[in-house]
């Protein structure tokens, strides 16, 4: 499955990790290269229902930012935004160069195997804190598998022929 034209939908490009302090602030996790990029979305950052999040990014702490929220100001009302992914429209992101992608615009690919043999769709890619893996939803039996996203286990990834390539995976049938 080619994708088609997603530059109306949102993107995530960070998430509320915890509450900082007493005084309102948060903890937040940015997808960025480099972190502090996110700071150029701070006009532009919304929830997943589309509400706008006013937030000012005003320190760092470890691989974290430290962030203000308009009209938080204790640590409950802090502490309660913890796990909101923050988005913002498609559109304002540059264009990826040649070879560069999205995450993105992973979900929905085809997912073949050494011999082209079109096995699997991706369903989401997400890093927990030892590295981006990627899932997969196996087409014969429905299930959900992860993989290390790599070069060794995805040496290949054609966004636009609407595909990314797994190296002799060991996929569960059961």
């Amino acid at each position: 499955m080619v994708k088609g034209d997603n530059s109306a939908s949102l993107v995530a490009i960070g998430k509320i990790a915890s509450a900082h302090g007493v005084r309102g602030q948060v903890k937040l996790l940015s997808y960025t290269d480099p972190i502090q990029t996110i700071a150029a979305y701070e006009d532009s950052l919304q929830d997943a229902s589309g509400k706008k999040v006013a937030l000012k990014i005003s320190g760092q702490v470890k691989h974290l930012l430290l962030a203000t929220i308009e009209g938080v100001e204790d640590r409950d009302a802090a502490q309660s935004l913890a796990g909101t992914e923050l988005y913002i429209p498609r559109q304002l992101l540059p264009e990826p160069e040649e070879g560069e992608f999205y995450y993105d615009d992973l979900i929905g690919l085809e997912v073949r195997d050494s011999a082209s043999k079109v096995f699997a769709h991706v369903c989401a890619v997400d890093n927990f804190g030892a590295g981006d893996v990627v899932e997969i939803k196996i087409i014969e039996t429905g299930k959900t598998q992860l993989f290390t996203f790599d070069e060794k286990t995805i040496p290949e990834v054609n966004i636009k022929e609407g595909y990314i390539l797994i190296n002799e995976p060991e996929v569960e049938n059961a």
